[in-house]
């Protein structure tokens, strides 16, 4: 029983040993391109409230023009889409 017990716990040990990949090397075609224009695609409601799917839209793209995005105009979007 306890050859057991150390062959599985040599096994997790040996197995849990594994160098971490960056979101760079994982997917490098996304980080290739680097976009400087975004159009964020409007959310579902799911409420009874008409417009909690305007109000939650329009506060979606300010973190994104800080991180230094062009987004596209909230309205603009959601009559194009």
């Amino acid at each position: 029983m306890k050859q057991i017990l150390m062959l599985i716990l040599t096994a997790i040990v040996v197995v849990s040993c594994s160098s971490t990949k960056t979101m760079g090397e994982q997917y490098p075609a996304m980080y290739e391109e680097k976009p400087v224009t975004i159009a964020i695609m409007p959310p579902i409601n799911q409420t009874t409230h008409a417009e909690a799917k305007d109000y939650f839209y329009t506060t979606l793209y300010l973190p994104l023009c800080e991180k230094g995005y062009y987004v596209f105009s909230p309205y603009l979007t959601m009559e194009m889409f």
